[in-house]
């Protein structure tokens, strides 16, 4: 077996899965591990039926866990030489498998491939095209530092890569369960952290449909928690593996743009119920949080590569008391 394409499905939407899914035939050796991660049972049921099909598909039904844990399923019961992660209301392009076997080469650890990102409006981007060979290191700062091109962001997703599943295996390589924010990007540091070579193939593979209807435009009463507890789970880890002072500058950077994102649109954006104490009180709550914390103590300005992300250097300098002033009054959001 050559591929395995792992598809982790909850509450699905019909049509948008069985795209997915059929999207993937090819004529190369391949199977499809669709993961129920405790769907409603029309969901189960609908997964059930596409497996009736086609006999490359394998359907495996579990308690809802999390996608992390689904995919974390999906590695586990692969027979697939290479491992590819496919979400369920994405899609492949045609004959994505056939063009990456002509790619592909046993000294390659990790192969990328070009990424369309798709809205009602039509084709929006194209994530890297050509063939080239990228340094392991600049690939795991790739991952933490942030930049406006949407491209330099590609080694947060593990959509439009084919990872080695010995590597995997041999590795320990898992996604943490509970981790809801970054949750790739960290099983990308891992990755990235036993792969020699890395190339870009010349294979427009994967299509990314944007959904218009999703959650991440309204306000969740848990995500702090849930930034917390990603930054805890990426310094723990790269304190393990005693990263580079430059990568735990890229880590503090990661911070003070998610946090910048965090209160700009959900905490005073986003409709929601909170009273201003109740919002000076997360806001403090998760200012003094252990990670936060240290990206505002120990990020230098000459480390800040973003040139965007400048301007809040001094607002973050700031006594927390002084910080909230200014953005009740607004002026962080200019």
């Amino acid at each position: 077996m050559k591929y395995s394409v792992i598809i982790p499905v909850y509450n699905a939407e019909e049509s948008m899965l069985n795209d997915a899914v059929f999207s993937i035939h090819s004529n190369a050796e391949y199977e499809i591990i669709i993961i129920d991660d405790g769907s409603m049972q029309s969901t189960a049921n609908f997964c059930d039926q596409i497996a009736l099909i086609d006999n490359h598909i394998k359907v495996i039904h579990q308690k809802n866990a999390g996608v992390a844990s689904a995919r974390n399923t999906g590695i586990k019961n692969a027979f697939g030489d290479y491992i590819l992660f496919l979400d369920a209301d994405d899609m492949f392009m045609d004959n994505t498998l056939e063009r990456l076997d002509c790619e592909l080469d046993e000294n390659t650890d990790l192969t990328c491939f070009s990424v369309q990102i798709l809205s009602r409006a039509g084709v929006e981007k194209k994530i890297f095209s050509g063939n080239t060979e990228v340094d392991v290191s600049l690939a795991q700062l790739a991952v933490l530092t942030y930049n406006k091109d949407f491209s330099n962001c590609f080694f947060n997703t593990v959509w439009g890569k084919v990872y080695r599943r010995d590597i995997i295996q041999e590795s320990g390589i898992r996604f943490i369960v509970g981790m809801k924010r970054m949750e790739d990007g960290l099983f990308n540091l891992m990755y990235l952290q036993e792969t020699k070579r890395i190339i870009y193939a010349d294979v427009d593979g994967y299509i990314y449909r944007i959904n218009t209807l999703s959650t991440v435009n309204s306000y969740n009463p848990n995500y702090s928690e849930d930034l917390v507890y990603s930054y805890q789970q990426i310094r723990l880890w790269m304190v393990e593996k005693n990263c580079s002072h430059q990568l735990f500058a890229a880590f503090y950077q990661k911070i003070w743009k998610m946090s910048i994102d965090y209160l700009k649109k959900s905490l005073f954006v986003y409709q929601n119920n909170l009273s201003e104490s109740e919002k000076k009180k997360e806001f403090y709550r998760y200012m003094s949080s252990v990670d936060v914390s240290y990206a505002i103590k120990y990020l230098r300005l000459t480390e800040v590569k973003d040139h965007s992300m400048k301007k809040y250097y001094p607002f973050f300098k700031l006594k927390k008391y002084w910080f909230w002033k200014l953005i009740m009054q607004r002026k962080v959001n200019e």
